[in-house]
């Protein structure tokens, strides 16, 4: 199987793949949509890093899953993904002191969100990660959230008018990014065995406030503070940076 040849995709399409217009992830046009491993300074314009709010994944069960999706697409993911297993839940943009553009988030907004779920009280719920799906540029498995949680945090951490669009949130939990412009029939045939695995029970008693270096696409995520569901305001705690979730 050969990649279509395409101009190098730009700075959205790689190094935001995983977070990508989910509207797009369940009909996928005909190609991959391929990423690329190099250091966009037209995107983040020396911002270091990327901040957003996730539920991480520490399930060994999980872990092997998504190991074997990415057996089953080998070749054809981009090499260096080290992201660790987690469920986007909101995006913020770019950690400053003094946000001066729309992708920006500073220390006010956060602590806007942080007063926002502690109003909200969520308790802890329950994710089933099922099979394997694709999104154009990424590989990812497919997340189900019987209680609606996810919907209800990302409410509560909204920033309308940033990373806000208005397309269907789809939850997944991303293997990894393409290389290349695959054909997507091919890609499908590969993650048919995967599709209809049992679905493993997760269940969630924290969010994760994140980031990511911006000059590495796939790189690992950063915890920096972590929020217990349905406590009291001082249960999200700053973290000192570690990596993973």
């Amino acid at each position: 199987m050969s990649a279509r040849k395409q101009p190098g995709a730009h700075a959205r399409s790689a190094t935001r793949a995983a977070h990508r217009d989910p509207s797009r992830g369940r009909t996928p046009g005909a190609h991959t949509l391929p990423s690329e491993q190099r250091d966009f300074v037209e995107w983040h314009r020396g911002r270091p890093q990327f901040a957003l709010w996730a539920v991480a994944l520490a399930d060994p069960a999980v872990d092997a899953r998504l190991e074997q999706l990415r057996a089953a697409l080998q070749p054809l993911l981009l090499p260096g993904y080290r992201r660790e297993a987690h469920v986007t839940v909101q995006l913020c943009g770019f950690p400053v002191d003094r946000p001066q553009a729309a992708d920006e988030f500073g220390p006010d907004q956060l602590q806007a969100q942080l007063a926002a779920l502690e109003r909200l009280r969520l308790p802890p719920f329950e994710l089933q990660i099922g099979g394997a799906f694709s999104f154009s540029a990424a590989a990812c498995l497919a997340v189900r959230d019987p209680s609606r949680s996810l919907r209800r945090l990302r409410a509560a951490l909204a920033r309308p008018g940033a990373f806000d669009p208005p397309a269907r949130y789809v939850p997944h939990v991303t293997a990894g990014l393409y290389g290349g412009a695959w054909p997507m029939r091919a890609v499908r045939a590969r993650l048919r065995p995967l599709t209809a695995l049992p679905e493993i029970t997760v269940t969630v008693s924290e969010l994760a406030w994140m980031s990511y270096a911006t000059a590495v696409v796939g790189g690992p995520l950063c915890t920096l503070r972590r929020c217990a569901l349905q406590a009291a305001g001082d249960a999200c705690a700053a973290q000192r940076r570690t990596r993973g979730g």
